[in-house]
């Protein structure tokens, strides 16, 4: 299935580790948080195995180096965007062969439109987005669920009202489609 760690604390050590480093890092001044964000991805890189917080950093990191400034909230592109990171989820469950095109779409919607920037926010905005990423994430993580729950970077907080319904879309529908045999 997946590559396992050979000692279950070592793991525990490097996301917890990966983890702190990534929530601190929004609260502190400009030049110390790229160079602590720039820390922990690097030093992430030496992880045992691929793990949920290496998916939030990226996510993260491509925010941050894309940061166009403050919002300036205007509806048109407020409500676009929105709909772009719907198509992106919808696709990673649906329209597979479509998946890239619209991670590609999605992307520079964030840059273009400028509808959604964590950094220019309080800081707690953005340290409940990597904190409900890594609660969906964590305790089965697989490349392929991080990223259908990588819209929680990009999309407004009200938004988060859809949390629970893909968690049930996922536990009764993908499941059951995935493995028909364990639902009785």
């Amino acid at each position: 299935m997946g590559y396992k760690c050979c000692d279950y604390s070592v793991c525990m050590i490097w996301s917890v580790g990966g983890w702190c480093l990534l929530l601190l890092h929004f609260f502190f001044p400009e030049p110390y948080r790229e160079q602590i964000l720039a820390s922990q991805l690097i030093i992430s890189t030496f992880a045992p195995k691929l793990m949920s917080f290496h998916v939030a950093s990226l996510l993260t990191t491509f925010l941050y180096v894309i940061q166009t400034g403050p919002v300036v909230f205007e509806w048109s592109p407020f409500i676009l965007h929105h709909l772009m990171v719907f198509t992106f989820v919808m696709s990673e469950y649906y329209y597979r062969e479509w998946r890239f095109t619209c991670a590609c779409v999605l992307f520079w919607s964030v840059r273009w439109m400028n509808s959604n920037n964590i950094y220019s926010e309080h800081p707690s905005r953005g340290l409940i987005r990597c904190i409900l990423f890594a609660f969906v994430t964590f305790r089965h993580f697989s490349s392929p669920k991080a990223i259908r729950w990588s819209w929680i970077f990009f999309v407004h907080e009200f938004c988060y009202i859809c949390v629970p319904i893909q968690m049930l879309y996922e536990v009764y529908f993908v499941s059951s489609v995935m493995n028909p045999l364990d639902i009785v």
